[in-house]
């Protein structure tokens, strides 16, 4: 019941709305900050396309003989991490957050060359994003892969 409450809660947002949310959750949940991605723009360019790919073809298009998603060729990490959905808009979802946080990666890279190091305080916080623990972010997706 609560994850048919949770997909009725997010369809009401746009497109934009959603990325913005799964990229407050790869910050706030997995830690994937902009240290963490520093460096790693090109990664982050693969990932999105992967999923692009997988909207675009559907999940059967990626299956080994076994039944086991793959990742396309251009997947820049270990098969555990391909998480496809089987939902279009939710891999685009997935991929536009990926995109965004290449974007701040290739910003942190220009950054560091112009000054000799990239400041990223405060970029997270114009996104809207606060600790995963915030009962004041709870209530936009709780419990739901948009968290």
């Amino acid at each position: 019941m609560k994850k048919q409450t949770t997909e009725l809660d997010v369809r009401h947002l746009t497109g934009a709305e959603r990325i913005v949310a799964e990229r407050a959750r790869h910050v706030t949940v997995e830690g994937y900050d902009a240290e963490h991605d520093r460096g790693r723009a090109r990664d982050l360019m693969n990932a999105a396309e992967a999923y692009v790919e997988v909207a675009l073809c559907g999940p059967d298009a990626w299956h080994d003989p076994d039944g086991n998603y793959l990742p396309p060729g251009g997947w820049p990490w270990s098969n555990d991490e391909w998480k496809p959905t089987g939902d279009p808009s939710r891999d685009l979802v997935k991929a536009g957050a990926l995109i965004a946080a290449a974007i701040d990666a290739l910003e942190d890279t220009r950054q560091a060359t112009r000054v000799g190091k990239a400041d990223t305080r405060g970029r997270h916080a114009a996104i809207g994003v606060t600790p995963a623990n915030d009962p004041a972010t709870q209530h936009i997706y709780p419990g739901s892969d948009y968290a």
